[in-house]
């Protein structure tokens, strides 16, 4: 696997060195290579390696701490206004809400700026392997430009969801896949 992000690239493979000389972008300090059981932070991630058995390997990742500090600036946030996050849901978001019916109170300029900010910091949360709350950022990011109260209350659904629901990890299977 190859990821890029930001200028960065990380390289999770059996021969990555083979990878990065044909790619020419091995120099120097530059370029790090992991063996398995190695444990490494990359861009607020955490990246795990490790052996199932004797032969078999894996890698993970997981973005709890990322989440941790989202959910305490959320709270810190909500505590200015003598608000918390509500409930421990069961789901992303709540079920049977549809954004687009939402005829809620337009929010002003600075709980938008605060709504942007945090639409960013979920989609950041799906880049780091959240994907089970993909499509529910996707709909919610639809609405950056005029957002209501009742749009900016499903994200600090999703917020209080995943702070209840922080242990997550993206398991990725090394083996190479035949297509014949």
């Amino acid at each position: 696997m190859m990821r890029t992000l930001t200028g960065h690239s990380l390289i999770t493979h059996q021969k990555a060195a083979m990878i990065l000389d044909k790619k020419g972008v091995r120099s120097g300090n530059h370029c790090y290579l992991m063996q398995p059981t190695y444990l490494f932070w990359y861009i607020g991630n955490k990246f795990g390696f490790g052996y199932i058995t004797e032969y078999c390997h894996y890698c993970s990742m997981n973005c709890t701490q990322y989440l941790k500090e989202a959910v305490k600036n959320v709270e810190a946030e909500l505590a200015k206004t003598n608000h918390v996050l509500k409930g421990k849901p069961n789901t992303p978001m709540q079920p049977g809400y549809r954004p687009e019916l939402d005829v809620s109170t337009v929010l002003g300029p600075e709980q938008a700026n605060y709504y942007q900010s945090l639409i960013g910091v979920l989609r950041w949360a799906v880049e780091l392997g959240r994907i089970h709350i993909h499509i529910d950022v996707t709909l919610l990011s639809s609405y950056l430009v005029q957002p209501h109260i009742g749009h900016l209350e499903q994200v600090l659904h999703i917020v209080s969801y995943l702070k209840h629901h922080l242990n997550s990890h993206l398991v990725f299977d090394p083996n190479y896949v035949s297509w014949e």
